[in-house]
């Protein structure tokens, strides 16, 4: 039996992000975002999915996503900013792409290259395998 992904709404997202600023931080971070992750994060930077749970297979956890980080600058959810105040415990080439609940992060991992990052979660001590894919994570929101 195949299971369908649930529909994604967005809330409380900001104005349509600027694919010059993107390619800004990209250029700063010495990194490719993945297409997938592009197209939604142009549109809903700063917006809240709807479902927004992730179960996680190891350790059995499930994560609530707060809000996707922005590409706005001097925004409280600005990319940048959540990188630079992290990237000393996560590492330079993880890079945080959303907030959860939990207080922890959804990131992207590089540490095999510049682009097609696999998904990690950190949860404030280590970093927890996710996914493959930003398309992978949205089909995983329950």
């Amino acid at each position: 039996m195949t299971v369908l992904p649930l529909p994604i709404t967005w809330s409380d997202s900001n104005e349509e992000a600027e694919l010059s600023t993107i390619r800004l931080v990209e250029e700063r971070l010495h990194i490719i975002f993945p297409k997938d992750y592009l197209e939604c994060a142009i549109r809903w930077h700063g917006g809240t999915p709807s479902p927004n749970h992730v179960l996680i297979k190891a350790p059995h956890h499930i994560i609530e996503i707060n809000y996707l980080l922005t590409f706005a600058a001097f925004d409280e959810l600005d990319i940048l900013d959540w990188w630079n105040t992290y990237k000393v415990q996560l590492g330079e080439r993880i890079v945080p792409i959303a907030t959860t609940s939990e207080n922890g992060l959804i990131c992207f991992d590089y540490r095999e290259g510049p682009i097609n990052p696999t998904v990690v979660y950190w949860d404030k001590s280590s970093l927890i395998p996710v996914c493959k894919s930003f398309s992978d994570i949205l089909i995983m929101l329950l």
